[in-house]
């Protein structure tokens, strides 16, 4: 059984992409699948990755749809109880991947947990800052996740791993009369 989906939305042809494709295929097991969409409109990049795809790993290429497009069509081919976004200029810890699929695990069994966070830490020219969102421990979901999209800062909750139900839900079209969470704007804050 697939727990952890890793899903990456690629559209740039750069070798840092095929570099933090190949990282994140070498990190495919027995519960933990890898799935890339491939929308960069490169040959050359579909025909190398095709070469090197192994198990538990799907290459799905495909024209060209918009950054929001993208994520929805990639997170429809998730298979896992969880899935985890990684965008393919993002760097990630061969370490700390090796840890989630356990973490997962743990928690698997729980239908009241709909993601997996830890301290943040963001590291920038002017050095690190430590931050946590608000209601991070709140008992009901929704006033944790309202704490993630309110946060006014850095939200890297695309970053953790979630629930595919969850996330199907967050990239669902943003209908302002289903919406609990809303922007500025009228959307989902999590569409925009």
């Amino acid at each position: 059984m697939i727990r952890l989906s890793i899903v990456i939305p690629s559209n740039n042809h750069e070798l840092t992409a095929y570099s933090r494709i190949l990282q994140a295929f070498s990190w495919a097991g027995p519960r933990v699948e890898i799935v890339v969409l491939d929308t960069s409109g490169s040959a050359a990049k579909a025909a190398f990755l095709r070469g090197v795809v192994r198990e538990n790993c799907r290459l799905i290429v495909a024209p060209p749809g918009g950054r929001h497009t993208d994520w929805s069509e990639a997170l429809a081919a998730a298979q896992g109880d969880f899935v985890y976004f990684v965008s393919d200029d993002d760097i990630c810890f061969d370490r700390a991947m090796a840890i989630l699929p356990g973490v997962i695990e743990s928690v698997a069994a729980d239908s009241a947990v709909i993601g997996i966070a830890a301290p943040t830490l963001i590291e920038t020219g002017q050095g690190a800052q430590a931050f946590a969102y608000p209601n991070v421990d709140a008992s009901d979901p929704l006033v944790r996740l309202s704490g993630y999209l309110s946060f006014d800062g850095p939200n890297v909750l695309l970053l953790s791993p979630i629930r595919r139900a969850t996330m199907a839900w967050a990239f669902e079209p943003c209908a302002a009369s289903r919406s609990p969470f809303r922007s500025t704007t009228g959307s989902r804050a999590c569409c925009t």
